[in-house]
């Protein structure tokens, strides 16, 4: 039985999984000749890399969480203007030569050697690379031959480490050593003794602290991988197996819901899969920031607007007692010559109502019985105008908050990085955000490239359209055959589907249903409602914000959002 990492995904870019990376680029990058360095983000950088008639691309993140190396397929997109550190690494090690690349044994650390030969040929200038995977603390630094630092990516200087500093000029040296048994070395007695410091639960943390090399999720698996994690003898095998791959650059991990597998041990190309799956955590990550960043100024607009929506009730429903003030006023009128300046109240009779019972109205003392009638008329005036305003403004302002409301729905369901660019462009242009625009991030080779809307295939092979925004909702659904169908969750933001057929079979339909359910805030639940009828059933009221629609006619779905679905869809 698999033991998988409870609570999100695995990144863990553990030293035994650098170690087999080290040795699969040793095999077939040495000799290559650094053609250009650049960029992309903050904490990434990425060395092209030329050999006869082939380019490659080489990765280094220091990321928090996404700290890693590896060869890419991916093509980033890259800041006008470079950074200083990405300036001196061009300067240091542009048209240099890969010599060798090495992994500290148990540690997650690396280090790239390059050179370039100099005055003919008569002397060798030579640079390294040293990329360490500390979570928080990961670096990438520079050194000259003599093993003295140039420059890093993040400078450590007294009041950040007492212990190590990473300053210009000074000798390089590697982080203290861990006091951690070298797996190599340790005998079944010792590790026999780990084991009998904890029940199974709390193992995996026993063997993180007191054995090298070892992450969390690879010591979860590493025991999940024995028959029983108490027998040490069959858990040290497992253990010397794992570095045995490691050390001949076979280490090669499975991808499986998101998670790194390493039981059993995958085939090909370590620096691919790895590529793969970092690939989709870092564009998870950038979609995660995305949308908080997003949703954080949008919550801002929704506050406002709902305070505003309050106000607006508030003074709806004091506009609606104008006739009140005018029947006062009346009542005043009709009783002038019974009462007295000074009062607090009238007790006048109630000509509206049969039988004429006294009612009870409030008074200015300051004011004269005549001036006390005239004030209420005036407030039935000042009601009466103000009603007349308020009926429309409280439908814009209704409006605005259902259009929030449904644009945090799709924020919340978007998918990728386009959908957030679609959702982004289109709160800009209806003015709710500012002119920034959202970094693409790279030019990654997808099944979808475009931010435009999204096209499936049915079963049958009848095309799809899914809406990004509520801009291409409207668009989809204007360009479409009347005939066509037309699909929305119920009562919940969703994306616009159109099926464009007019006589599609079952399947069909309730694949455009599904399509619905995924592309909505529903499509994590257990159960979703989608509604579907004719695009001509289905209509734009004047004015409305954009995605607003009203249907009749409609047919409704039960439907359980089937996640894999997008995978086993084709696209036209």
């Amino acid at each position: 039985m698999l033991y998988l990492n409870k609570g999100g995904v695995s990144m863990s870019f553990n030293a035994l999984l650098l170690q087999s990376v080290a040795k699969e680029l040793s095999q077939f990058l040495i000799g290559a000749r650094v053609e250009k360095v650049h960029q992309p983000e903050n904490s990434t950088i990425t060395i092209e890399l030329r050999l006869p008639g082939e380019n490659h691309y080489l990765l280094l993140s220091t990321h928090p969480e996404l700290g890693r190396i590896h060869l890419t397929d991916n093509r980033f997109e890259n800041p006008l203007s470079p950074s200083g550190f990405c300036m001196l690494l061009r300067k240091h090690l542009e048209k240099y030569r890969f010599d060798s690349i090495s992994a500290i044994p148990l540690e997650r650390i690396v280090r790239l050697d390059f050179s370039r030969e100099e005055d003919f040929g008569r002397t060798r200038n030579k640079k390294s690379l040293v990329l360490e995977i500390m979570g928080r603390h990961s670096n990438l630094i520079l050194l000259d031959d003599n093993g003295i630092i140039i420059d890093s990516l993040n400078r450590i200087d007294e009041t950040k480490s007492r212990v190590r500093q990473i300053l210009p000029k000074l000798k390089y040296t590697l982080p203290p050593a861990q006091k951690k048994e070298d797996p190599k070395n340790i005998t079944e007695e010792k590790l026999a003794w780990y084991l009998s410091l904890a029940d199974l639960t709390q193992l995996p943390r026993v063997l993180v602290k007191n054995i090298a090399g070892l992450s969390p999720d690879l010591a979860h698996q590493l025991l999940a991988a024995v028959e029983d994690p108490k027998n040490a003898t069959t858990l040290l095998k497992a253990l010397h197996d794992l570095i045995n791959l490691a050390d001949q650059g076979l280490l090669v991990p499975k991808i499986d819901n998101d998670q790194l597998i390493f039981y059993p041990n995958g085939e090909g190309s370590v620096n691919a899969v790895l590529d793969r799956f970092y690939t989709n955590a870092f564009y998870s990550d950038k979609l995660k920031h995305g949308k908080q960043h997003l949703l954080s100024t949008l919550n801002v607009h929704l506050e406002k607007v709902e305070k505003k929506l309050s106000l607006r009730n508030d003074a709806l429903e004091k506009a609606l007692s104008a006739e009140e003030y005018r029947k006062k006023g009346d009542l005043l009128t009709a009783s002038l010559y019974q009462l007295e300046k000074g009062a607090n109240k009238a007790h006048v009779p109630d000509y509206y109502e049969e039988g004429q019972p006294l009612v009870v109205i409030e008074l200015d003392p300051r004011l004269t019985p005549n001036e006390n009638a005239q004030s209420y008329y005036k407030r039935y005036a000042k009601a009466r105008s103000a009603l007349k305003n308020l009926d429309t403004l409280l439908a814009e302002t209704e409006s605005e908050f259902n259009y929030l409301s449904e644009m945090k729905g799709l924020i919340e369901a978007a998918k990728d990085l386009a959908d957030l660019a679609a959702l982004h462009d289109e709160l800009v242009k209806e003015g709710w955000l500012a002119q920034k625009k959202i970094k693409s991030v790279t030019k990654q080779k997808s099944k979808d490239p475009t931010s435009g809307p999204r096209h499936y295939l049915s079963p049958s092979g009848i095309e799809i359209v899914v809406g990004r925004n509520n801009k291409q909702n409207d668009l989809i659904r204007r360009q479409s055959s009347g005939d066509y169908w037309w699909f929305h969750t119920q009562k919940i933001p969703g994306a616009h589907v159109i099926l464009k057929s007019s006589n599609p079979e079952e399947d069909d339909l309730l694949t455009a249903a599904n399509l619905a359910a995924l592309f909505s805030r529903g499509s994590e639940d257990s159960l979703v409602i989608v509604d579907s009828a004719r695009v001509k059933h289905v209509r734009k009221p004047t004015g409305a914000k954009p995605g607003f629609v009203l249907y009749d006619n409609e047919r409704t779905y039960m439907i359980k959002p089937d996640l894999n679905l997008l995978d086993k869809l084709q696209t036209p």
